[in-house]
């Protein structure tokens, strides 16, 4: 599949990832269902642009695109989410990105999942040591432009 709008700043989205990815990441693009002039449809259509475009370039990062609706059943969290990205290691799905990761939200996006790949906390010892006596969690953070 190719889109037409690659944008020319992603190869160096390209050449980051590339030099920082170690083991290999899954990536899911979770393709909104809708169509016409709704807003999530053209933001699904970044997201599978951005999508093809990283799975074309990176070959560490495994990506699949599925739809929202194939999707609700077997990851029931998503409820209405779309588009998404969901980031797995081998240890499962560790990340839930809803959105498109572009503009001010790339950053932080591309250094998780260079964390995730080389199986690294940006924590130190004492503060890992603590976090690993909890039970798990699960965090949501929501972030705007604005």
């Amino acid at each position: 599949m190719h889109h037409n709008s690659e944008r020319p700043e992603w190869q160096s989205i390209v050449w980051y990832l590339q030099a920082r990815l170690r083991d290999p990441v899954q990536l899911l693009h979770v393709a909104y269902d809708g169509t016409g002039a709704d807003p999530h449809a053209y933001a699904s259509q970044e997201a599978a642009a951005f999508a093809c475009f990283l799975a074309r370039h990176v070959p560490r990062l495994h990506i699949t695109t599925r739809s929202l609706a194939e999707l609700r059943a077997e990851v029931p969290q998503l409820a209405d989410d779309a588009p998404a990205f969901l980031v797995a290691t081998d240890g499962g799905w560790r990340i839930r990105y809803l959105g498109v990761p572009l503009g001010s939200e790339l950053q932080p996006f591309l250094e998780a999942l260079v964390l995730l790949s080389r199986q690294e906390a940006p924590f130190p010892p004492v503060t890992l040591s603590l976090l690993q006596k909890l039970a798990p969690v699960r965090l949501g953070f929501y972030f705007t432009p604005t």
